[in-house]
């Protein structure tokens, strides 16, 4: 069953939602921005992040400061291949085929795949119609440039591209690399006050202005929930304490 969410419904609470098609359940932090978006499974969205139109996701967890192009598939739906047909009546699945009394006669009983799960960090870049394959892993900073297909994990600020995708180039020096992946400064909502005061260009400078005024900065929380079995949008201070729903 598929539930949508629209700008009118979200607003309310930091979300910017065009048309967001809901198959599964979402967990995020505000504000993000979705435009006609799928989402399947369970998946997890960090603040900051927003998505071009017609992505679709699957059991993906994706972290804050993410910048994700249009038409970017992450985790589709794996066929076994190592069964008699890779058509879903071999394993379980009604690929639309669901409402056929022909198709239910044939219908596994059993469900024979397994959907792995994908992660993200924070301050990725996605090109457009990158293609995310299941189990992936993909650290902080990394940029993928489009049309690529990804199959392997991807080390932190690291350039990859290509069908398979496979390494361009390291974005800065393994010591540069070091300091930002120590440095948190994605888990923080940023104050313009300090953001004024960085020269962006000077990476080393703009890591220690955050961080020597990192603890009047407010730290990130996922505290928005998104489930299609109530169709409401939920927030609450954590999952097991829904606060107040959103028609």
């Amino acid at each position: 069953m598929l539930y949508s969410f629209t700008q009118k419904s979200a607003k309310s609470i930091g979300l910017n939602i065009d048309l967001l098609k809901l198959r599964g359940e979402l967990t995020c932090s505000s504000p993000i921005s979705f435009q006609d978006c799928t989402i399947s499974g369970s998946c997890t969205v960090g603040a900051f992040t927003y998505f071009g139109k017609d992505c679709e996701i699957r059991n993906v967890e994706i972290g804050n400061y993410c910048s994700i192009s249009a038409e970017v598939i992450i985790n589709p739906f794996q066929h076994p291949i190592n069964l008699l047909s890779t058509s879903g009546f071999a394993f379980g699945d009604n690929g639309g085929l669901g409402g056929f009394d022909e198709f239910k006669k044939i219908k596994s009983k059993k469900r024979h795949n397994k959907q792995g799960h994908v992660k993200i960090g924070s301050d990725v870049w996605i090109g457009r119609r990158v293609i995310i394959m299941s189990g992936v892993s993909i650290g902080n900073g990394v940029i993928i440039a489009a049309n690529s297909v990804v199959t392997k994990d991807i080390p932190p600020y690291s350039i990859y591209g290509g069908v398979p995708a496979n390494l361009i180039k390291m974005r800065f020096t393994p010591d540069l690399i070091h300091l930002l992946s120590r440095s948190d400064w994605f888990d923080y909502v940023l104050d313009s006050n300090i953001l004024e005061s960085i020269n962006y260009e000077n990476i080393v400078e703009s890591i220690e202005t955050i961080s020597l005024k990192k603890h009047k900065l407010q730290k990130i929380s996922n505290n928005i929930f998104l489930n299609r079995k109530e169709a409401k949008l939920v927030v609450s201070n954590n999952l097991c304490n829904l606060s107040k729903e959103y028609e």
